[in-house]
């Protein structure tokens, strides 16, 4: 069967870069890494949903989603907003032993962001605008809203993931250009019915399947 974890090789490496084909195998320092990810991916990610009518997980909220652009004009609501963390050592352990063979390297999701969108225009129009965006590189987009996609993993849920390294000037001066991070691209009224129960429901899933 094929193989669930990407090829390195799947990456295109930029002319005066470090090379992906020599990634970094120590966790901590994709850790280090990750945590000034994580802050440049979150503004982005708030560019790009004001741009493009783009929804935040929030608590306390009736639907659980506040609209990043009502979000911006309301403190209260914006302080309801819950901003994605870096994923947590035991999860990224749990990854590297089960589906990456001990290959930390392959960790691509340690700094992650979601958003939620009410068409599928929408998504789109931002798709095309992270694709366009001069200080993003997208290494590999998974379009899981494809009807043809399936993975008995996914468990129903549909969206689009990419994965994008940062090439801003600061990026560039602080040596994060080759750390991969993750981008979920969602539709609000799939997102609104991914429950905190569901979620333990698919851990338990996960962990049944050794992934």
């Amino acid at each position: 069967s094929a193989s669930v974890a990407p090829s390195m090789s799947d990456f295109i490496s930029i002319p005066g870069s470090m090379d992906h084909r020599r990634p970094i195998q120590d966790l901590d320092q994709l850790y280090f890494q990750a945590n000034f990810v994580q802050k440049m991916l979150t503004i982005l990610c708030q560019r790009w949903a004001l741009a493009h009518g783009g929804w935040f997980k929030a608590n306390g909220v009736g639907d659980g989603y506040v609209k990043w652009a009502e979000g911006v004009q309301d403190s209260n609501l914006k302080e309801l907003i819950s901003w994605p963390t870096v994923k947590g050592m035991k999860r990224a352990i749990e990854k590297v032993e089960r589906v990456y063979r001990g290959d930390t390297s392959k960790l691509l999701d340690l700094a992650r962001h979601d958003i939620a969108f009410e068409t599928v225009e929408d998504l789109q129009e931002c798709l095309q605008t992270i694709v366009s965006h001069p200080f993003v590189e997208v290494s590999r987009i998974k379009n899981k809203l494809d009807p043809e996609h399936e993975d008995p993993l996914d468990t129903g849920y549909r969206s689009v993931h990419l994965n994008l390294r940062m090439l801003s000037d600061e990026a560039l001066h602080m040596g994060l250009e080759n750390h991969i991070c993750e981008l979920q691209l969602c539709l609000l009224p799939i997102a609104k019915i991914k429950s905190d129960e569901g979620h333990m429901r698919y851990i338990l899933y996960r962990n049944v399947m050794g992934v």
